[in-house]
């Protein structure tokens, strides 16, 4: 007779899987933006119209988005304070560490300059902390790693099937500074609070 040795049970878990390439940086920050603008348009396409969100636009709408290309000179000063702060944490990239937006809201309420502006640069610092904590390596760069006209562009369709409209145009505004006072802060005004900014587009109905 031929005994045959049982084989020994092992968990897929246990297994050799080949590593993993490098991620694309670009690749990868590409879907993430396409994949959060597609409700931030589908908000405030029914705030603009004063719908409930799910509500269909009438047939035939074209919508204009607005790209900011651009950081505002506020933001790169946040960014700045935010880079002094944050530690690498191995491999992972860096992290701000735990009551990071304390000290930067001690640092605000120091500057005359910037005090004024301190509620919409801890609400940049929170943005920033929570890309971070998110996974998002570039949170702390001053510029995208990617062009947000190309993958709008690249992605019309898919975006006019999914927000029911039959087409858009795509608006560079630089930094959106024209929103902005003297130093960078937004300028009170509902125009200005519905203003597109770096990695956040705006879209209306034309």
């Amino acid at each position: 007779l031929n005994y045959k040795k049982p084989r020994k049970h092992r968990l897929i878990y246990d297994e050799k899987w080949p590593s993993p390439g490098e991620v694309n940086l670009k690749m990868s920050e590409s879907f993430r933006f396409l994949k959060n603008a597609i409700p931030l348009f589908r908000e405030q396409l029914a705030k603009g119209k004063g719908k409930a969100r799910d509500d269909k636009l009438p047939k035939g709408s074209a919508a204009r988005i607005e790209i900011a290309t651009r950081p505002t000179e506020l933001r790169l000063r946040v960014l700045n304070i935010l880079r002094r702060h944050a530690v690498r944490s191995g491999d992972s990239g860096p992290v701000l560490p735990a009551g990071c937006l304390n000290r930067v809201k001690e640092h605000v309420l120091g500057d005359a300059i910037l005090k004024k502006d301190l509620k919409e640069i801890m609400q940049i610092a929170a943005h920033v902390r929570d890309k971070l904590s998110a996974g998002d390596t570039t949170a702390l760069e001053a510029m995208l790693p990617f062009d947000q006209k190309e993958v709008l562009s690249d992605n019309m369709e898919y975006i006019q099937a999914a927000l029911s409209i039959d087409g858009f145009e795509i608006i560079d505004v630089g930094s959106g500074e024209a929103n902005c006072d003297s130093n960078g802060g937004r300028k009170k005004s509902k125009r200005a609070a519905r203003a597109a900014t770096l990695g956040n587009p705006m879209i209306s109905i034309v």
